[in-house]
């Protein structure tokens, strides 16, 4: 009787560990939700998903005029995030195509390169097989000032992400800003990010735009 009492409580305990994370953000993604039911999204749209760097892109709307997106971003979004609320707020939208900025979060709460590639995974898998007909433009981590002790970590997980879509015939594309944020000496840019030294500011984002309007 005392082991199935403990079986049970280390069951629940468990339970409440794993649903805390998925707490984190329910609030945002409540209004997403909301917005959602009042104005349903057209399919076959842009959406961008991921962190803060989608999140507090102020003038996203401004610089994607004339194109059909939707921005999705939510502060301090893990991949495994992007991953739990993807039939929420991804999925249901059947987007033609999807930008994805996550991983350097991870990577800001010590999780290593080969961690965080496995939660890369596990999105890949996920939206591939839900979404086969959707185009899918993965980008690289930052080289966020403020994140200099995980450089290697950045790179590393960058490489290894960079790898495994060269690799496969499939419908992802990696882009990267990584490197077009580094000044000549290797260093990143001072001057394209916020006093905070972790977000980007509008000449952070000229980079972003270039880059990406190149698979709009």
């Amino acid at each position: 009787m005392q082991k199935t009492l403990l079986l049970s409580l280390g069951i629940l305990l468990c339970a409440i560990i794993q649903a805390q994370p998925a707490a984190k953000f329910e609030s945002e993604i409540k209004k997403f939700e909301k917005a959602d039911s009042i104005t349903p999204p057209a399919k076959q749209q842009v959406l961008f998903i991921g962190s803060s760097s989608f999140r507090l892109w102020n003038d996203f709307s401004q610089r994607f005029k004339g194109y059909a997106v939707i921005n999705r971003g939510f502060g301090g979004a893990e991949l495994a995030d992007v991953t739990r609320y993807a039939r929420r707020i991804l999925i249901p939208y059947r987007p033609s195509k999807v930008f994805i900025y996550a991983g350097e979060n991870d990577i800001g709460h010590d999780q290593s390169a080969e961690a965080v590639f496995k939660r890369f995974l596990e999105l890949f898998e996920l939206l591939s097989a839900e979404l086969p007909d959707t185009r899918f433009y993965f980008i690289s981590v930052k080289p966020s000032p403020s994140r200099l002790k995980y450089k290697s970590q950045l790179e590393d997980f960058n490489k290894k992400v960079n790898a495994f879509i060269k690799e496969r015939s499939c419908n992802w594309t990696f882009i990267d800003v990584y490197h077009p944020m580094l000044a000549e000496d290797g260093s990143p840019k001072a001057d394209i990010f916020r006093p905070d030294k972790l977000h980007m500011n509008s000449k952070g984002y000229d980079i972003w735009e270039k880059l990406i309007k190149k698979h709009m």
